[in-house]
């Protein structure tokens, strides 16, 4: 479920305050926008899923098309009911508030609202402890394998949990997780020594996690992990971690399917132009057949205008790439909320160059995603609550969240940026999918004349109106 995230009034100059005011009331609006748009394209995916599933499909088994047909039915009920809220008097403004959600791995809505709620969970945990940006190089890690139309990886089209076991194991390394201090056990009885001890070795990550993003182009589905990494500070230690990672990776990822049989003279000199750690001995070790596809990097954000004369034009997005100063927390924090910005992008299921979502591909990936993760943490990360994002599993779970991060929030009026009472606005459920936004009126919410809407009056507090619209949702569902 995705809420308005509404902060108490600014302070400073008035012209401050009215500006800071202003662009929240902007930030609203593209957030509604957003999900109006991503829930107009979760109907179109189970409108063409509903028109393959009326064709014959004889070579395709009945069990596989159900789970098909149980994702369609799961997806269409997401956003179908959202909270706004109305302001009374004048053009009563709407804001949006937030939308019950299916909660699916492949709905549009979902994965936008898995990735915003990831990246305040982070930003609030890095605001409450900025001594991990003093300590630690966060770095951005980005790893991939060459795939191929036809044999895909391995022979899988569909690899990307093989990526995630292959990085899961190549995290074992002393040199990239260290290994723990054992200490020598004795007998009680004899005293004999039953156990010899160990120092304990810091790896060179201290903490991180990662996710994995789906692409798509002539060569089929490309599967990448984007990782953040806390790196331990020393000299060098991004050219380090990166001989290692490379070293690691590239006999993990060993592919007797692959193009390339021999490296090229000029592939060798551009790996060894990206690392100056990198020896002649190095070099001999990777094997042509392996992944040498290893991105490691200070953090940065895309921009569509140019910040500063060391930024790097990406013909691909069509954006400057800028890196961010180590010495600003600020920076950090908005290069590490560029780097999450990759996890839960929509996934490639759309036949390359077409609007037509591709339903054979759907088959094969559904049961192999059922269950599984796309995002974790590790190292010093794991098991840091604060960092989860796991949807709660009941409607009483859902709003006691929401109730806690939002319960104190102040209202303001759209219009005229004043605080407003009680009295001065109510809330009604609607399907998001029914309120449109044009860039003439400042993408202003209107929800369409005939579209049914359900009034709260019963509804005092923002947390009452959300456990009232959770509950309708479910009772719609069943």
């Amino acid at each position: 479920m995705s809420v308005t995230i509404t902060q108490a009034r600014p302070e400073g100059s008035p012209e401050t305050a009215t500006k800071e005011l202003q662009q929240r009331v902007d930030r609203n609006r593209k957030r509604s926008n957003r999900a109006s748009n991503l829930k107009r394209e979760a109907n179109r995916l189970c409108k063409q899923m509903y028109a393959f599933l009326q064709e014959e499909h004889p070579s395709i088994p009945q069990e596989d098309l159900n789970v098909l047909e149980k994702a369609g039915r799961q997806i269409s009920s997401c956003a179908t009911h959202a909270l706004y809220r109305e302001h009374l008097g004048g053009a009563s403004p709407v804001e949006y508030i937030g939308a019950a959600t299916c909660k699916h791995k492949i709905c549009p809505v979902c994965n936008s609202e898995r990735s915003k709620r990831l990246r305040r969970k982070w930003m609030d945990y890095l605001t409450a402890n900025p001594k991990l940006l003093e300590e630690y190089d966060p770095m951005h890690l980005t790893l991939t394998v060459p795939h191929t139309a036809a044999h895909g990886f391995r022979g899988e089209q569909f690899y990307v949990m093989t990526l995630i076991n292959i990085f899961k194991e190549m995290r074992r390394n002393v040199w990239f997780s260290g290994r723990p201090e054992v200490l020598p056990k004795y007998c009680e009885e004899t005293g004999k020594l039953l156990r010899k001890g160990r120092d304990g070795i810091e790896g060179m990550v201290y903490a991180g996690e990662y996710g994995a993003e789906v692409t798509r182009n002539e060569h089929g589905m490309h599967f990448h992990i984007h990782s953040l990494v806390f790196v331990r500070k020393q000299l060098q230690n991004r050219n380090e971690l990166h001989r290692h990672i490379l070293l690691a990776w590239n006999w993990a990822t060993m592919d007797q399917t692959a193009t390339r049989q021999h490296f090229r003279p000029d592939e060798l000199a551009a790996i060894k132009k990206g690392n100056k750690l990198l020896t002649d001995e190095d070099l001999a070790a990777l094997v042509p057949q392996g992944s040498t596809l290893v991105g490691l990097e200070s953090l940065f954000v895309m921009s569509d205008k140019r910040l500063g004369t060391s930024d790097k034009w990406d013909a691909e997005k069509r954006q400057w790439k800028h890196y961010v100063s180590k010495n600003n927390l600020k920076s950090l924090i908005s290069g590490v909320m560029e780097c999450l910005k990759y996890h839960f992008e929509p996934l490639a299921l759309k036949k390359h160059g077409s609007p037509e979502y591709d339903f054979q591909l759907l088959l094969e990936l559904l049961p192999k995603i059922f269950g599984k993760p796309l995002y974790q943490k590790f190292g010093a990360f794991r098991g840091v609550t604060e960092l989860n994002i796991n949807p709660p599993k009941d409607a009483a779970g859902e709003a006691a969240e929401l109730l806690q991060d939002y319960a104190h929030e102040e209202v303001i009026n759209p219009d005229t940026l004043e605080e407003a009472e009680r009295e001065e606005y109510t809330y009604f459920v609607a399907c998001v999918a029914s309120v449109y936004h044009f860039n003439e009126h400042g993408l202003r919410p209107h929800v369409r004349r005939n579209a049914p809407r359900v009034y709260l009056d019963q509804a005092r507090t923002m947390g009452h109106a959300l456990r009232v619209m959770i509950d309708m949702s479910i009772t719609k569902r069943e």
